[in-house]
Parts: C-alpha cells; sequence; structure tokens
C-alpha cells in the first residue's frame, strides 16, 4: 500500500485547516529504513505497509503532529529494530547521523516531494 498525496484535516470551531503530506512522510521512512538499515527497497516498504504508519494513519492533525515530532529516521529505526532501540542496541543513536539533514534535503528534492511535512494554509 502507497499512501497517496496528503491528508487535509480542518478544525471544526476555528476553520484552520492543516495539510499532513501523508506521501511524503511514508516515502522519508522507507528512504531511511534502505539508507541507514541497508534494507532492499521492497523489504522496507513491506514492512513500511504492515506498520502503524499505514494500518493507523493519522485521523487528526494532533496524530499528525505527534507522528511527525520525531524525525523519519526515528520511526525507521522503530520499525526495524522496535521500541527502545537505542537501548536494545547501543550502535545505533537515537538522533540521526550527521549526514541525516543534507542527505534528507536532497532526498525530497530528487524524488520531488513535499518540503514540509505539515503545513497550515
Amino acid at each position: 500500500m502507497n499512501p497517496a498525496g496528503k491528508l487535509i484535516f480542518k478544525d471544526a470551531s476555528t476553520g484552520q485547516v492543516t495539510v499532513f503530506h501523508y506521501h511524503t512522510f511514508y516515502e522519508m521512512v522507507i528512504a531511511c529504513i534502505v539508507k541507514y538499515t541497508g534494507r532492499s527497497m521492497e523489504e522496507a516498504r513491506a514492512l513500511t505497509d504492515r506498520s502503524f504508519i499505514v494500518q493507523q494513519p493519522p485521523t487528526d492533525v494532533l496524530a499528525a503532529a505527534l507522528l511527525t515530532h520525531e524525525y523519519e529516521y526515528h520511526w525507521a529505526m522503530v520499525l526495524v529494530y522496535g521500541e527502545e532501540y537505542w537501548n536494545k542496541y547501543p550502535s545505533i543513536s537515537s538522533t540521526p547521523p550527521d549526514d541525516y539533514f543534507d542527505w534528507y534535503d536532497d532526498y525530497i528534492a530528487a524524488h520531488q516531494l513535499a518540503a514540509e511535512l505539515l503545513v497550515d494554509e
């Protein structure tokens, strides 16, 4: 399963519209799995498709904000190594590697993904 596009949330009391670029988040988790764990693209996609990321997508802006509060790197490590991976595998840092942010920006640009995950409109 490939989450398409974006999720749009509208606050009933204020009318504020927030867009979650769900497809970008999904693709970046997969890309992180491939880059930082050495899994194949097919394995990374299957792992992500079976996870809460796809099986339980955010249903409101708070859920999307909680999901994007952590870097996609974190969620990739959780999917591959489990919760508290940094305690189970001390060689795997809970913070993204030094090259993460430059790689992330380059990947987003090269694959024409959304530059920001949550955007108020």
